[in-house]
């Protein structure tokens, strides 16, 4: 009951900040991002090494900022982090095992949990509007864009688990995770397709482009999930964090969504090129 509590305001909140604006979303994505970053980092010093944890708090902070206000020059905000990062583990004086893993470390997590998840406010800020004919409601091309990517994965996620307890059998990657079966990856595939053929409509998608689409951010999505359960296993714990209450740590729930995040930004500027 407490999952599922959890989960159904995640998604309540999630659907009205979406359709709102991008500012809106800010006040999701912002703290997501902070707790995340701080969980990838506790994850880290799980095995020895010691990031910068507020290097990577200000460039996740200054990454999402940039692309609120002036997303043309996420590039050059990124390199500029990186070189921020560089200097400060040339003046860093406190005892580390090794300045490589960590200055490693600090640039990935930002990289990962920052830039990926910022794109999310490019897609958003697409311009146009869609029509949902069946009850005449108009929204924005961006949200109808964010809506069938969060949609997508996160059906893909469903599917996978309603299919891998029904159906599973074989073991996917028992090292890394022993409950994933190929059963339920194939369930998870056919699940989220389906969703991107559903939500795919509002953007006049073909049934070709829907099919790319959902194949390839399925296939993402399920890699990022597996991503995040090859850092929890390196540490050997359960969960990134307590922060969402019968899910574990914000990782645990957005893991799928920042690799499938910045696919889909590529397969948006390829399909409908904004």
């Amino acid at each position: 009951m407490q999952r599922f509590i959890t989960g159904a305001l995640l998604i309540i909140i999630s659907i009205v900040l979406i359709i709102l604006s991008k500012w809106a979303m800010a006040c999701f994505i912002i703290p997501a991002g902070i707790v995340g970053i701080l969980e990838f980092y506790k994850l880290a010093e799980g095995k020895g090494i010691s990031p910068s944890i507020s290097n990577g708090i200000f460039s996740v902070v200054i990454l999402y900022l940039s692309a609120l206000f002036f997303s043309r020059y996420m590039i050059f905000v990124l390199l500029s982090l990186v070189l921020l990062t560089m200097f400060v583990f040339v003046l860093r004086k406190d005892n580390h095992v090794s300045s490589i893993l960590d200055a490693s470390v600090t640039i990935l997590g930002y990289i990962y949990i920052g830039w990926f998840f910022s794109l999310l406010f490019n897609i958003r800020d697409v311009v146009g509007t869609v029509t949902i004919t069946a009850c005449k409601l108009t929204i924005d091309q961006g949200a109808a864009m964010v809506f069938l990517l969060l949609f997508t994965t996160c059906f893909t996620d469903i599917g996978s688990f309603c299919f891998g307890k029904l159906f599973g059998k074989t073991k996917l990657c028992p090292d890394i995770s022993p409950n994933k079966t190929v059963e339920g990856a194939i369930g998870g595939i056919f699940t989220g397709i389906v969703i991107t053929f559903i939500v795919g409509r509002l953007l006049s998608l073909s049934l070709l482009d829907s099919l790319y689409f959902g194949l390839i951010i399925t296939v993402v999505a399920q890699m990022g999930d597996l991503w995040e359960s090859v850092l929890k296993r390196d540490v050997e714990v359960k969960d990134s964090g307590e922060a969402l209450p019968g899910h574990g740590g914000v990782l645990d729930r957005i893991d799928s969504l920042l690799l499938s995040t910045p696919v889909a930004y590529m397969l948006f500027k390829f399909f409908i090129g904004f």
